[in-house]
């Protein structure tokens, strides 16, 4: 700011005698930089009538005031009470005042802008479903739809970057979604075998590359708005950081749940091997990564299996073991879907077994 410019902003704090004062009281920039120096909301009563209905006046104080529950209540009732709820601006003001962190006595206030604001987006992704079941190709033109959604915030909404960023933070919460269903930590392990060619690629250029598997707009959106990954980067970090311990825990999950089910198996249809012999057995066969140091930590028989000499139940026996390996120690088991396998215990299964009786010719 120009010294004279700063003068005259303390000249007027200061309550000196300004001449057209009244131009200054009408002038946006100037009455924002006096409320942030002064933080006194009694300068938005100093302000011409024009200005306390100007748009980007009005976001400025909800903003700088946004924990002061009087200020919210005074600008609902000067101004937001007066727009239509169509109203372009209004909807914005909707997306700004939910988006704001304050205190918690606030947070009851804003509460119901919140609910408004998740209506709005559902509404949207409800059209954008419909679309999709009346053409496919849709989805594979605009994959999950944030071009069509930039569109109608841009014709709609006043080209808002308030709303738009909305959309494309609930669109990322979509696809890094850290739950149970959906984890990138488990498509990190099973995609990179190690956690270098991340680090080389680089974490934002990782997850950019990442958005763009299911929507390329919001990929290129995101590349220019790169605050909006900021959590997901600190969470892809962890995920890196404890890359060899997360290994080492889903080993030893698929361990004890094959050796679990394993002997499940065992118990239903052999009566004299034992899962070391099939371990080392099938271990020649399959070659599946940590079955060798499996079959080392578990004492039992050494003997040689010959299938060919084996009853059937004894052969039915090696071939589900021999299933079960190839299904838990897969590349691409994760977490999920061992937790999955866990749930439908082995040994539920024998009572969906038929027994086939032939009866006599008469």
């Amino acid at each position: 700011m120009k010294k004279n410019n700063k003068r005259l902003l303390w000249n007027y704090i200061n309550g000196e005698e300004i001449p057209n004062i009244e131009n200054l009281e009408d002038n946006l920039e100037f009455m924002k930089e006096v409320i942030k120096i002064t933080k006194d909301i009694k300068i938005y009563e100093l302000c011409s009538d024009k200005l306390k209905t100007n748009y980007e006046f009005i976001k400025f104080i909800l903003t700088f005031f946004k924990n002061d529950e009087k200020v919210l209540k005074k600008i609902e009732k000067d101004y937001i009470s007066k727009l239509n709820k169509r109203d372009p601006k209004y909807i914005e003001l909707v997306f700004l005042l939910s988006s704001f962190e304050t205190t918690s006595n606030m947070d009851s206030i804003y509460l119901n802008y919140l609910l408004e604001r998740q209506a709005i987006y559902l509404l949207s992704r409800v059209k954008y479903k419909k679309l999709i079941e009346n053409n496919k190709n849709i989805e594979k033109k605009y994959g999950l739809g944030f071009l069509i959604i930039k569109s109608e915030v841009f014709t709609k909404y006043l080209y808002s970057e308030i709303i738009l960023e909305y959309y494309a933070q609930k669109l990322l919460e979509n696809i890094f979604s850290f739950s149970k269903d959906y984890n990138i930590e488990e498509i990190i392990h099973i995609k990179y075998k190690k956690p270098n060619k991340i680090k080389e690629l680089g974490i934002k250029n990782f997850i950019i590359n990442y958005i763009k598997i299911y929507d390329k707009h919001l990929s290129d959106y995101v590349a220019t708005h790169i605050h909006l990954i900021k959590d997901i980067e600190e969470k892809v970090k962890k995920i890196i950081e404890n890359y060899e311990q997360y290994e080492c825990n889903i080993l030893d999950i698929k361990n004890d749940i094959f050796e679990e089910q394993a002997n499940n198996i065992i118990d239903e249809y052999s009566s004299y091997l034992d899962l070391i012999s099939i371990c080392i057995h099938l271990n020649k066969k399959i070659k599946v990564p940590y079955l060798y140091e499996f079959t080392e930590n578990i004492p039992g028989k050494l003997d040689y299996i010959e299938e060919n000499s084996l009853p059937l139940n004894e052969l039915r026996c090696i071939k589900e073991i021999e299933k079960l390996i190839l299904k838990i120690y897969s590349p691409k088991t994760t977490k999920t879907t061992l937790e999955k396998i866990d749930k439908s215990k082995y040994i539920k299964q024998k009572y969906k077994t038929k027994i086939l009786r032939f009866k006599p010719n008469n």
